[in-house]
């Protein structure tokens, strides 16, 4: 199935989009990156 093979590519893109926008996000807040 499709879906079932998307989804381990799927579940990897959510984690690090995730982290990424959540990087961005305080890099937009404070001004600086963090946990880098």
């Amino acid at each position: 199935m499709i879906l079932l093979e998307r989804s381990k590519y799927g579940v990897f893109f959510f984690l690090y989009f995730n982290i990424v926008s959540r990087e961005y996000f305080y890099f937009l807040l404070f001004g600086e990156t963090r946990g880098m």
